[in-house]
């Protein structure tokens, strides 16, 4: 099992537009088209694609970066890459929202 003390996790919830679920999870899930773009950067764990139980069309994406720097260096060096598949994207989502970056902590 990964510890994920003191890594990185950037999320963001998405409500999507239902008739693009396919295409939305192909692209944003473990082994999606961003995960394979975070692969290039060193310091990517992993990412988490979570779907609300109740809503269909809400999700959560959970990016795992070893620190904070790690995806500050990838953002600057696929900064065009990232911006064209977010652009990419785009029509698979209603609303996008960025719920902020949190840094794993240690069980007592």
């Amino acid at each position: 099992m990964i510890q994920y003390r003191g890594m990185l996790h950037i999320v963001w919830e998405f409500r999507i537009n239902i008739r693009k679920r396919r295409q939305f999870e192909s692209h944003y899930s473990t082994n999606g088209s961003w995960a394979k773009l975070f692969r290039k950067g060193s310091g990517y764990i992993e990412t988490i694609l979570l779907r609300d139980g109740e809503m269909p069309d809400r999700y959560l994406t959970i990016d795992i970066w070893k620190d904070l720097a790690s995806f500050k260096r990838f953002k600057k060096k696929f900064r065009e890459q990232y911006e064209a598949l977010d652009l990419n994207c785009e029509s698979l989502t209603v609303n996008e929202k960025f719920l902020g970056q949190f840094v794993g902590v240690r069980s007592r």
